[in-house]
């Protein structure tokens, strides 16, 4: 079984060197979900000019003194063009230019206004400016090439002055679900039979991280019919995901098709709980990521596997952000070979504790859950406390 950092290696040697998808320039309120294709840098400087970042009186920072003399009332998206001088202020809104010569506002609640005289309440050292392009300064570097489009990236791109911006096209995914088990409907349940949660689980996922499902099919555990679901996939996609078939089973027959369209198996058993029988294979410009059956196997593969195996073709090694988390109780396990995630929520007090668990196909324990602790292999008792990974369910990327 392979490591996992030894089959990112490997995924990242493979595909290193693939060719990029192309990109196109669209507006940038129409971006969403999309991934940049080009470094963005601010066009503008944030803040654009000096302004009250609350409802105050603007004075100048080396006039202290107990009585001014108001001047002007500036609101928020008007202009001033005289300077302070000493002695005087002016009443400014939050988010109104400061008038020139100004160097903090005085906190609206700690004067009094009466009769144009402005009586200082009580002294404070905060300035209450925000100055021009202290937030971001004009040709600063805002988003690297490769991140996803949120609302975050969205709104920033359009404060710092860009309209239209270049995305790369969606990765095309083709999905394939496996098995002579799943049926697509609760009418056709018998026994022996289950629903197929694999096939939108995944077209979930693919929406929410801006990828195009050219198709999406089930078949049963026949080698002939999996060879041309294959190939119909892989001429259709950028990359081909499958969930169940891959193991070793008298009925899993993945293994055998991959070779038979003259791919490349990379790897296809990880320590990894779960996921043990994630396959990796490519050829002819062809990418292919088996899943294992189990929900729970699924989702977490696809995050650790689907996701950096995109981010190949945007020029990016893209990873979920890791966090570390401490135990709230006690963990009693039988040790394994495995590198094993688990789904834990987080408590009030920041600690974090296992919600129950029965394995990979226990895919209710996700609803619960904040996201999977990664218990290393080898350990048996780990006492509250201890420091562990932990991936969250609503994963952030970071692309090196």
């Amino acid at each position: 079984m392979l490591p996992l950092a030894e089959a990112y290696r490997k995924l990242d040697e493979v595909l290193g060197g693939i060719r990029r998808v192309e990109y196109e320039t669209i507006r940038v309120s129409e971006s969403l979900g999309r991934v940049l294709a080009v470094d963005l840098q601010s066009r503008l400087d944030m803040p654009l000019f000096n302004k009250a970042v609350m409802d105050g009186y603007a004075v100048r920072a080396d006039d202290e003194r107990d009585h001014y003399k108001l001047v002007a009332t500036i609101g928020a998206g008007n202009t001033s063009s005289f300077e302070l001088r000493p002695g005087e202020a002016a009443k400014v809104s939050t988010g109104a230019p400061v008038p020139a010569g100004a160097g903090r506002v005085i906190f609206n609640e700690k004067a009094e206004e009466r009769d144009g005289i402005i009586n200082v309440l009580e002294r404070s050292p905060t300035v209450n400016i925000s100055w021009r392009a202290q937030d971001i300064k004009e040709g600063e570097l805002i988003l690297r090439a490769g991140r996803i489009i949120g609302a975050v990236e969205l709104t920033n791109m359009i404060s710092c002055g860009w309209t239209s911006v270049d995305v790369f096209r969606p990765i095309r995914l083709a999905l394939i679900s496996t098995g002579d088990e799943l049926v697509d409907s609760p009418e056709l349940l018998e026994p022996g039979k289950i629903l197929n949660s694999n096939a939108p689980l995944l077209t979930a996922l693919a929406a929410e991280h801006g990828f195009e499902v050219t198709s999406n099919v089930t078949i049963g555990d026949d080698l002939e019919k999996t060879v041309i679901a294959l190939e119909r996939a892989l001429d259709r996609a950028d990359i081909a995901v499958l969930s169940g078939g891959v193991s070793v089973g008298d009925f899993d027959y993945v293994p055998q098709a991959i070779q038979r369209l003259g791919m490349t198996i990379h790897f296809s058993r990880l320590a990894v709980k779960p996921g043990k029988p994630t396959t990796f294979a490519s050829g002819n410009g062809r990418v292919l990521l088996g899943l294992p059956g189990n929900p729970v196997a699924v989702y977490l593969m696809f995050h650790l596997f689907v996701m950096r195996a995109a981010g190949h073709f945007f020029g990016v090694t893209r990873k979920p952000r890791i966090m570390t988390i401490n135990l709230g109780n006690d963990i009693v396990r039988t040790p394994g070979n495995r590198l094993e995630f688990v789904p834990c929520r987080l408590r009030e007090d920041g600690l974090a504790e296992l919600v129950p668990y029965h394995g990979s196909a226990h895919q209710a324990a996700l609803i619960p859950a904040d996201g999977l602790a990664a218990i290393p292999a080898e350990l048996a008792e780990i006492p509250a406390g201890t420091s562990l990974e932990f991936l969250p369910l609503n994963m952030r990327w970071l692309d090196d």
